[in-house]
């Protein structure tokens, strides 16, 4: 199965809704969020619902981090 590119870059949905949403369209998350593993919740969703989550390190801002990390989606 392949995953297809989903995005959400703002949302009133809580955390895990707009996670299960991604789940079921077997998306993969990239996130900038480096304490998103002092989130109990959030990783206990992105493990129930099989996501792929890329954690995005560095100093560079989102938009940039992004363009990077699409321009290699195909490799992924």
């Amino acid at each position: 199965m392949s995953k297809d590119i989903c995005i959400i870059l703002l949302t009133i949905l809580k955390d895990e809704e707009w996670l299960s949403i991604i789940g079921e369209r077997g998306c993969y998350v990239l996130t900038h969020d480096r304490r998103i593993r002092y989130k109990p919740n959030e990783i206990e969703a992105v493990e129930k619902f099989g996501i792929g989550l890329f954690v995005i390190i560095g100093k560079l801002r989102l938009l940039n981090s992004l363009k990077i990390s699409f321009s290699h989606y195909p490799k992924l």
